[in-house]
């Protein structure tokens, strides 16, 4: 009942929002843009776990198409579909990565479909550039990196859990005085497109009932910008396969960054409450010890870092460590961006890693996951 008043109430709100907006295009007329990406990567690491490949060449595009329209009341109107040429195979070679539809005015801006959440797109964290220092996806390239181990998008040190490219509805109020705020429902985690889940399978681990809320606040003190953010994650589980229930997840995050003339420091903050990481024999090999918690959960997170920024280069240094009760897991990165041309640029981090929650063997001698990485990306924007 709750999520048909909710959905109601959303539907009901733009059927009756008619202050007018900026238009950019003629009232009723579509106007079509397509865009995209297209990056090609090479990854070079070492790691004291065994069965490494050490390097590999990975390609990343996609192509994005957005729709709108102006009403004759002046709000816009669209939809925006972003499609991944990723697959390994003929009969996986495309993939919807996001589809939604929005509605946009003065009254703020409605999004349903597959989209990020407000907790994911509000989120202040440490600055990066290029590929992203510790923001990036560097555990592509390597095992037993420290993202490897979630289970839950994003519950680490930069974000809170969260619900995803998962179907949801979310609302982004207009920016009054600087104040922003945001707000995401999700029925089930993990669900995307047409698909319709009417019940869930015992031993299946999954999360319904995500919400997700955030608030920003930007002003400028004289040459020097700030900008505080704070989001909130709520997500219930059920159906783990061992038969322990994960239970709810509340995380908290907040952060802030500071920026004058071209240099911008920032940091954050992430607590969860408890957010399981992997059920018991699951891997990643973890430290069972005796007595100890059979389920691997996250705890606090935390990140710090800063750039430097003037076209056409710039660089960032970042770290990043979440603990949890199988003990920290941590990422230092150093990296940063050239622009060639025009929507052309070569971008490049190394990483550093240490997992102590992490072990190369179920030994009680054995140590903790370290790999240093080196990432260097050609990347087209179009």
């Amino acid at each position: 009942m709750k999520r048909i008043i909710l959905a109601t109430t959303a539907l009901t709100a733009l059927a009756f929002a008619g202050t007018p907006a900026s238009a950019q295009v003629p009232p009723g007329k579509f106007q079509a843009t397509i865009g995209g990406f297209s990056e090609f990567g090479a990854g070079f690491w070492d790691s004291n776990t065994t069965n490494q490949t050490g390097h590999e060449f990975r390609n990343n595009t996609e192509v994005h198409v957005d729709a709108k329209a102006t009403a004759d009341n002046g709000f816009e109107y669209g939809a925006k579909i972003e499609i991944e040429a990723n697959g390994a195979s003929a009969a996986s070679a495309l993939d919807f990565d996001e589809a939604y539809i929005y509605v946009s005015g003065n009254f703020g801006r409605f999004q349903m479909g597959d989209k990020d959440g407000a907790a994911y797109t509000m989120a202040v964290y440490t600055p990066t550039v290029g590929f992203a220092q510790v923001d990036s996806d560097y555990d592509a390239f390597v095992p037993y990196a420290a993202t490897d181990v979630l289970s839950v998008n994003d519950g680490g040190f930069l974000r809170a859990p969260n619900s995803g490219d998962s179907t949801k509805i979310t609302y982004y109020s207009p920016v009054m005085r600087g104040f922003q705020f945001g707000l995401s429902y999700t029925p089930t985690v993990g669900n995307q497109g047409d698909s319709v889940t009417a019940g869930y399978t015992p031993g299946v681990q999954r999360y319904s009932d995500a919400v997700e809320g955030a608030a920003t606040y930007t002003t400028d003190l004289g040459p020097v910008g700030i900008t505080l953010g704070a989001a909130f994650s709520r997500l219930d589980g059920y159906g783990l396969a061992s038969g322990v229930k994960p239970g709810s997840v509340t995380s908290w995050q907040s952060g802030a960054q500071i920026k004058y003339s071209n240099f911008t420091i920032g940091g954050g903050w992430v607590a969860n409450d408890g957010l399981l990481l992997a059920s018991p024999g699951a891997t990643p090999v973890r430290n069972a010890g005796r007595g100890e918690d059979p389920n691997w959960r996250s705890r606090d997170g935390y990140n710090i870092g800063a750039t430097y920024a003037v076209d056409p280069y710039g660089i960032g240094i970042s770290w990043g460590e979440m603990s949890t009760n199988r003990g920290p897991i941590n990422v230092f990165s150093v990296g940063g961006v050239y622009s060639l041309a025009p929507g052309l640029a070569l971008q490049g981090d190394y990483y550093h890693t240490t997992a102590d929650g992490l072990r190369t063997s179920t030994t009680s001698n054995s140590v903790g996951v370290e790999t240093d990485i080196f990432i260097a990306v050609t990347r087209i924007d179009f």
